[in-house]
């Protein structure tokens, strides 16, 4: 607005040429448009010839939609900026329906931030489960595509194979122990006698002692058979060559430590037993160890370099020291009071059940589970891991650089950690953490492969830099949220969200079914018309002095648009528009009156009359008989002649923009509904379609219009103006309201603006808005969230 100091040179102007009247021509114009006023920005000051004052940006926003009811009914589809499943009073900004009628395939025009990074897209299906889906918004692109469904490409497909390593499975043949040959000499009567290589012996009664076996190499030629129990009163080592066989009932206690040097065996039978201090294996052949019987280690069993451990029974053990260049494969039960650390070139094949305090890996050791492994914690580092049944950590689980491939496998635990690392889940496999789990800053990824969707579920999750990708639906009550300014996560291929336990997923693996699925209710059509309410704050803030320069205080008029509701029918059209805003401030001294056109609504596509709250505040407005303005092509909807009078004031006085002044009030809201009886395109009650307009000096033919910088006039406005005093408009160039230093009389800001003080320059309330409009609008996006609290109003 040009306040009173300001305002007076031009009126003293144009009076004195009315008293000249008689010397000059009665046809010519007492108007000067070669009058300028000083630029408000400074001397000089030039925004951008390219300059964007548009504030959002609007993308046409392509879904598609799977059916799985057989074109039966249709599916909802809802289009937000924020998250709806953290964030209940997110804003919709569209709904539409996805059915047989479109091939489940629809396009919106969405307006958001340029600063926005992601949308989120809610499908809720025809028996009311709702999964939310999320997509970068691209930089370079008008268009954001959004399938709602994950399709696996055959590219794809061998990606994420080439991605699983698994180990290779140990045949191991339990051999004919039944019975002992007949060649066998019994031990107890070799005292002082060393066993001899290719000879067969045997203890067949009790026998506490040992015997002398000076080892060779080759192949194991020399076998013990105990059929009683064998009492080891120290330490012995079994030297190289030699296969010690506990066969049915039979026992071996042993004090001390057993070693199975090199290419020596221990081998228990079904009922055989062995009890022993510690024990100690190395590279026997096919197996350092064998075990179909029970194994029970008080303190430690060591694997070393080159050896294998093959069970079939059950293997008890205080802890574990497993070296490098080592396996083991377990089917059936392991149990570990300590720690199972695995070191680097080791293999693990677990078809059983394998307990313990602690699984650790900081190597590139390769293990595989085929069903049940349980722990107090379990922590991997540079580990391959394959599962196809269930993992559990008591406790807690950390992965570091990690490959995980699961193939309908589970792991649990009440805490996860990743850092870096991949995690493929395949055929229905699932991480089920109870309390959260924690994406470590890295690059880990999760994919979800094959037919039958796998699942993450945990009631929080948080980190950033990680990746879902593929056929995955995402559990989670308390998700990190995706970052307006950068992208702190991925979200690709069809991978979804939805609430704790509201997933349609059902998983079930070896040991049962883990996630039971949300079943929903009877399929049936979304509840019609459907209700889009987007209750984003819009702020509408004009200077009142053009084509002339005011203060630029950006005040003269305040509009917020609070809330703008459209009723959708089956066929994804409109047929009711609501729109409710405050008008919240004038800081004009002058008659100064509002309205707004939708530029994409044909005036003739009214007709029924716009239902208002209050009808009294436009009677200077030409309306019809449904209340829109006459003479017009598109509809004009008119909000009020007279601000000050809609805010209760009879004097044209600065309102609200002046703190403590006895003039302020509460802001008068405002609000109409449009009811369509030919129901017409969504896209055209967009916001960016709402063209808000003030007018000065009168409501009349050929009236001093104020748009929105880009927003056109309407056919009643003077647009002999455009190109005089400081004005740049120009209607062959579709050039409006901007001046010739590329400066806006009226701005857009999305968001409940605090607008400047009266007589402050909204560049010194919001120190960012000069470098916003230098940078022709591409940078400090946001600057309306800086600004000095003592200079704005509220």
């Amino acid at each position: 607005m040009m306040k009173k100091t300001i305002q007076f040179v031009p009126i003293i102007a144009i009076a004195m040429a009315g008293t000249m009247s008689s010397c000059v021509d009665s046809g010519k114009d007492l108007y000067d448009p070669s009058y300028e006023t000083p630029n408000p920005m400074g001397d000089g000051f030039a925004a951008p010839d390219d300059i964007d004052w548009n504030m959002i940006t609007t993308k046409n926003v392509s879904v598609e939609v799977k059916d799985e009811e057989g074109g039966l009914f249709a599916y909802l589809v809802e289009i937000y900026a924020e998250d709806p499943l953290t964030n209940e009073s997110a804003s919709v900004l569209a709904a539409r329906t996805a059915n047989k009628e479109n091939n489940f395939k629809f396009t919106a025009a969405v307006s958001l931030l340029p600063t926005q990074k992601g949308i989120y897209v809610k499908q809720t299906d025809p028996k009311g489960r709702e999964q939310v889906y999320q997509f970068d918004v691209p930089e370079n692109s008008d268009n954001i595509t959004c399938k709602l469904y994950y399709a696996e490409s055959a590219a794809q497909n061998r990606a994420l194979m080439s991605r699983g390593v698994a180990t290779r499975s140990l045949a191991f043949e339990k051999p004919d122990y039944s019975s002992i040959p007949a060649d066998a000499k019994e031990v107890t009567e070799m005292t002082g006698t060393t066993l001899l290589r290719n000879a067969n012996y045997k203890i067949t009664s009790d026998y506490n002692g040992t015997f002398k076996f000076d080892g060779y190499d080759g192949d194991i030629a020399t076998r013990v058979y105990v059929d009683a129990q064998w009492t080891i009163p120290a330490t012995f080592q079994f030297q190289n060559g030699i296969e010690i066989i506990v066969m049915n009932n039979a026992k071996i206690k042993a004090s001390g430590t057993m070693t199975f040097i090199r290419n020596s065996m221990l081998t228990i039978m079904e009922t055989g037993e062995v009890n022993a201090d510690d024990v100690s294996f190395t590279n026997g052949a096919p197996a350092a160890f064998r075990n179909w019987g029970t194994l029970t280690v008080a303190n430690k069993m060591t694997l070393h370099s080159g050896a294998t451990l093959y069970n079939e029974g059950t293997i008890t053990s205080k802890d574990i020291s497993i070296n490098s260049n080592t396996k083991i494969v377990n089917d059936n039960k392991i149990e570990l009071k300590g720690e199972l650390n695995l070191p680097s070139n080791f293999s693990l094949e677990n078809n059983g059940e394998i307990y313990g305090e602690a699984l650790i890996a900081n190597s590139d050791a390769v293990a595989t589970n085929n069903n049940i492994m349980r722990f107090t914690t379990i922590s991997l580092t540079n580990t391959t891991f394959n599962n196809a049944c269930s993992m559990e950590a008591t406790t807690s689980f950390y992965a570091n650089g990690a490959t995980f491939n699961f193939t309908q496998g589970y792991l649990k635990a009440p805490k996860m950690e990743f850092v870096n690392g991949t995690v493929n889940l395949s055929n229905g496999s699932m991480l089920d953490a109870t309390v959260s789990i924690y994406m470590n800053t890295g690059h880990a990824k999760f994919y979800g492969k094959g037919e039958n969707t796998s699942m993450i579920k945990s009631p929080v999750i948080t980190g950033q830099g990680f990746t879902y990708d593929g056929n995955l639906v995402i559990e989670c009550d308390n998700h990190v949220e995706k970052s307006p300014y950068w992208n702190n996560f991925y979200v690709q291929n069809g991978a979804y969200f939805t609430k704790m336990g509201e997933s349609k997923v059902t998983i079930e693996v070896c040991t049962g079914k883990k996630n039971n699925g949300n079943e929903g209710g009877d399929p049936e059509d979304p509840k019609f018309p459907i209700i889009m309410d987007d209750n984003r704050n819009y702020a509408y803030l004009f200077e009142d002095q053009w084509p002339l320069y005011g203060d630029y205080d950006m005040n003269d008029l305040v509009l917020i648009i609070k809330e703008r509701k459209i009723s959708i029918n089956k066929s994804n059209k409109a047929e009711e528009f609501t729109l409710s805003l405050d008008l919240s401030a004038a800081g004009a001294t002058k008659s100064i009156g509002a309205a707004i056109m939708l530029d994409g609504v044909p005036a003739s596509a009214i007709t029924q009359p716009v239902e208002f709250s209050d009808n009294s505040l436009f009677k200077g407005f030409n309306v019809n008989s449904n209340l829109i303005e006459n003479g017009q092509d598109y509809a004009v909807i008119p909000l009020f002649d007279d601000a000050h009078k809609a805010l209760g004031r009879d004097r044209y006085e600065q309102i609200n923009t002046i703190a403590g002044h006895s003039a302020n009030t509460s802001p008068k809201n405002i609000s109409f509904t449009i009811k369509f009886s030919n129901p017409i395109s969504v896209d055209e009650l967009n916001i960016n379609k709402l063209n808000v307009f003030i007018f000065v000096e009168g409501n009349r033919n050929q009236r001093k219009e104020i748009h929105i910088v880009g927003y056109q006039p309407t056919k009643l406005a003077n647009t002999d103006l455009f190109g005089g005093n400081n004005d740049d408009s120009s209607t062959s160039r579709k050039r409006y309201y901007i001046s010739k230093d590329n400066l806006a009389w009226g701005i857009m800001v999305p968001t409940d603006f605090k607008w400047p003080l009266e007589y402050v320059n909204i560049k010194s309330a919001y120190s960012l808005f000069e470098s916003w409009v230098t940078s022709g609008g591409t940078k400090n996006e946001e600057w309306w969230k800086t600004f000095d609290s003592s200079r704005v109003y509220k």
